[in-house]
């Protein structure tokens, strides 16, 4: 089984899949693996839909780039759509159980007290350690966020949308996302 080997492989007691489409397939998710913790991490939507926009993903059957990399509404709506999706567990008693939200700035701004509440979810314990996870040598081939992954955290960037959006930008993602925003807190 391919989770055996990655276990054995890295090591570790535990694998972490961080693909971001995966919060869409929680319930699926929780039938094949019910004991499994299951972490999303949401994230400012201004910040997303500015990440997104940078991005040149093209739609394999079309050769187009996807909507919601080719537009404000585009992404606004995208990201909407993800976080709904992985919120839906919510509705499951069972799953919801093992589900948990965290928000990325608090990662990025409160590293400790955010990696001690995920900790204490998965049943695992802290070692300050895990903050100096930009100097330990791994294998990122890959990755598509290795240059990231190899530096300390860095609060700078959850703020820079201000200086990549313009206003009017802001007033169509918060006019798509405004409830969702306002009950995420953002």
């Amino acid at each position: 089984m391919l989770t055996s080997r990655l276990l054995k492989k890295s090591k570790k007691k535990r694998i972490a899949e961080k693909t971001p489409g995966n919060a869409r397939m929680f319930l699926y998710l929780f039938c094949l693996f019910p004991e499994s913790p299951l972490i999303h991490v949401l994230r400012d939507p201004r910040a997303v839909v500015a990440s997104l926009l940078k991005m040149d993903w093209i739609d394999a059957t079309t050769g187009k780039p996807l909507e919601y990399v080719s537009s404000v509404e585009g992404a606004a709506r995208y990201w909407v759509q993800e976080v709904q999706a992985g919120r839906q567990i919510l509705s499951h008693s069972e799953a919801a159980k093992n589900y948990l939200e965290v928000r990325y700035e608090d990662l990025v701004s409160k590293p400790e007290i955010t990696l001690r509440k995920i900790l204490d979810h998965i049943g695992d314990t802290w070692d300050p350690e895990m903050l100096e996870y930009h100097k330990i040598k791994r294998n990122l081939a890959g990755e598509s966020s290795a240059e990231q992954v190899g530096k300390p955290l860095d609060e700078a960037p959850l703020r820079r949308w201000e200086q990549e959006l313009n206003e009017k930008d802001i007033s169509r993602i918060e006019l798509i996302a405004a409830p969702l925003m306002k009950e995420l807190g953002y």
